[in-house]
């Protein structure tokens, strides 16, 4: 299944076009940060870059050169006005760029890249793909006391992945049993049994030790949270978390596996 990378600034902004492609595509979001594009390059691989540009989001004319001398085997193309297309012309005389009007809709752009890449109808088995479509979402696993924090960080990623939500390491070991998640997002201040215990839990038991941890940890925490560094979770989310850092950190670990 060919991978398409949507460059955004504004996440939500890109949201149908992203649904009107992952019935075909594996489709993956990045900011428009060089720091964060290329880590996400070199884990993804896409076959395909588009790249919204907006009033709202303007991608950085840095990306494009560092983008057109690094992948220059990878299309890119960008979905803009021609008013904003006009900041970019250079590029545009590379073969390796080109322009969808910004009034161009997200089936016509679907319908394209099907023809252009000879793809003639949904893929019945994505094999190793990791696709983050209804079907196959990941299963994001949230334990933290707090109901709020929960209900805050489950509607931030309700959208793009299958959550369950629980308030204690206990729960969380029952929801593992019954449901093997992909990611498990641990707070590291919890009553009764910490995050500290319940990761040693989970890389104890032989059938969930390789499940990928990120901690949810408070800035007062760090100091603690680097003791058990031997355990190997998979990062740290400082709360409360911003969507955009929270997905950032939950798709580097997703597509790393």
């Amino acid at each position: 299944m060919k991978r398409v990378l949507i460059i955004t600034k504004t996440r939500d902004l890109a949201v149908p076009l992203a649904k009107a492609l992952e019935e075909c595509f594996a489709v993956q979001f990045s900011s428009d940060d060089v720091s964060e594009v290329l880590p996400i390059m070199e884990i993804v691989k896409p076959n395909i870059i588009i790249a919204q540009i907006n009033k709202d989001s303007l991608v950085e004319s840095s990306l494009f050169s560092t983008l057109s001398l690094k992948y220059s085997h990878i299309p890119i193309f960008t979905i803009a006005s021609e008013e904003h297309k006009k900041r970019y012309l250079r590029y545009y005389n590379l073969d390796q760029f080109e322009n969808y009007p910004d009034t161009t809709d997200e089936i016509t752009i679907t319908e394209d890249l099907k023809k252009r890449f000879k793809i003639t109808s949904v893929p019945t088995d994505i094999g190793d793909e990791k696709m983050l479509t209804s079907g196959s979402r990941r299963k994001i696993l949230i334990c933290d006391d707090n109901a709020a924090t929960l209900r805050s960080i489950k509607s931030m990623l309700d959208e793009y992945y299958n959550c369950t939500i629980v308030t204690s390491a206990a729960k969380m070991m029952v929801a593992i049993e019954k449901n093997m998640p992909d990611l498990i997002l641990l707070d590291y201040e919890m009553p009764v049994v910490d995050g500290r215990q319940a990761l040693e839990m989970i890389r104890s038991d032989e059938d969930y030790k390789d499940i990928p941890v990120i901690f949810l940890t408070g800035v007062n925490d760090r100091e603690a949270i680097a003791s058990v560094a031997v355990l190997n979770p998979n990062g740290y989310i400082l709360k409360p978390p911003a969507r955009d850092k929270l997905h950032q950190a939950i798709e580097k670990v997703i597509w790393q596996q």
